[in-house]
């Protein structure tokens, strides 16, 4: 996404940028080499932390997991200093908003993402996100689903964030979920 004239596009033009972005072809153009993460062997917290660590570093936004089974719902999240490194975080205000919606509104963020675990990069931008806290940012989700638990990513940043980068990360991390997850669920 391009500025014009130094000016911030408005949420109504981040909607039409990312409605006209086309998965595949962001994909191919944006490719994301993971060969130098080695996924852990054994234990799904440790999986977990691995994805997000992952997730967060090749994005550069907070990341983000749910993992929802017949039993138990969780969210866990990690990289929230790259947020902060945004330059809409210098706003002390935009950082409490985001730290309250982190701490406080968590079970509401957890639900959110647990309704999508289908294979689908999804993005939610400003208010489709459903928090007055965090309506200027933007969020890019996709899941999986592996012996019987379903799998969420997502990545949490300004509304202003490289859509493409980020749509790539959550593709390549999605994929390189399923080879981390199977036998260990």
């Amino acid at each position: 996404m391009h500025t014009s004239s130094g000016r911030v596009p408005t949420k109504k033009g981040f909607k039409r940028y990312v409605e006209r972005l086309k998965e595949k072809e962001v994909i191919d153009s944006h490719p994301m080499d993971l060969s130098q993460y080695h996924p852990p062997h054994g234990h799904v917290e440790s999986a977990v932390n691995y994805t997000l660590d992952a997730l967060a570093q090749i994005s550069g936004y907070t990341a983000m997991l749910v993992l929802s089974s017949p039993h138990d719902e969780r969210i866990f999240f990690r990289g929230t200093r790259y947020m902060l490194e945004q330059p809409e975080f210098a706003n002390i205000q935009r950082v409490r908003n985001l730290l309250y919606t982190l701490e406080v509104k968590i079970d509401q963020l957890q639900h959110l993402l647990a309704r999508s675990y289908d294979e689908q990069v999804r993005i939610l931008i400003g208010d489709e996100l459903g928090f007055e806290q965090i309506c200027d940012c933007s969020l890019v989700l996709s899941g999986a689903h592996e012996r019987g638990t379903n799998l969420t990513i997502g990545v949490l940043g300004p509304m202003r964030m490289d859509y493409e980068r980020a749509i790539s990360a959550i593709y390549s991390m999605r994929n390189q979920m399923h080879k981390t997850f199977v036998g260990i669920l």
